[in-house]
């Protein structure tokens, strides 16, 4: 996934301005919900680092720390952030033994980490991050989105997801085609009670779910509309 982003990196700035509606929407209902007494930020999957940046930039955050795991995207991120950066996947972040108030997983990156198992233990590591007080931000890929997919696909998802339950099914390759190149990718579309299973799995805990249109931002009531935002809290020891 990392040989992804490398190919990606160039063309960041663009993909980014593309989808800057949903990406604004987002970034509002964190600048929400971050309190004046937040000081500390860890983001998880940063890209180029200009979207943590200016999040803590306007929440008044005294200290950021990046995290990347593709080499291009930390040169990037040297380029456009003068603090700390780790060059590391969130499965093996560093056991520093610091704690952030605020930690943002953003645009799917949870997606892009490989399989269940990895992902619980990403969000382990992330909770070894947290403090009772802490927030995490973390938004996926609706697997039920049918603003993207259609209400009949989505009902056909459902059932055959009762039916047979699966995980892997919400795999899926995709291509980005930009600037005349072709790049092949590999993403992961969530359930809402996948995520839900793996919150808890992960010893954290819900504090709010919020769907966002992936196309205009609104917010919308139903789970079947929308990409899926979550604000998750430590949990108990």
């Amino acid at each position: 996934m990392t040989q992804m982003y490398d190919q990606l990196a160039p063309y960041y700035r663009t993909i980014t301005s593309q989808k800057a509606t949903y990406i604004n929407s987002v970034d509002q209902i964190i600048l929400d919900q971050i309190k004046l007494n937040m000081n500390t930020m860890l983001d998880v999957g940063s890209g180029d680092g200009i979207r943590a940046k200016n999040l803590a930039d306007q929440a008044g955050i005294k200290r950021l720390v990046l995290s990347e795991p593709s080499k291009k995207m930390v040169e990037l991120c040297r380029v456009n952030y003068s603090g700390e950066i780790w060059n590391t996947t969130a499965e093996e972040l560093p056991s520093t033994g610091e704690k952030f108030d605020v930690l943002t997983c953003l645009w799917n990156v949870l997606g892009h980490i490989p399989n269940t198992s990895s992902r619980i233990a990403s969000l382990i590591k992330m909770r070894c991050f947290m403090h009772p007080g802490s927030l995490l931000f973390l938004d996926v890929n609706n697997r039920y989105n049918a603003s993207a997919y259609g209400k009949l696909e989505i009902y056909k998802r459902m059932v055959y997801d009762i039916l047979h339950p699966n995980n892997t099914r919400g795999d899926s390759e995709y291509e980005v085609s930009i600037d005349g190149n072709t790049i092949k990718g590999m993403g992961h579309l969530f359930t809402p009670q996948e995520m839900l299973l793996l919150i808890k799995n992960s010893g954290l805990k819900l504090k709010q779910r919020i769907m966002v249109d992936y196309k205009d931002g609104s917010i919308h009531a139903s789970i079947i509309e929308g990409q899926l935002l979550y604000i998750i809290e430590m949990g108990e020891s």
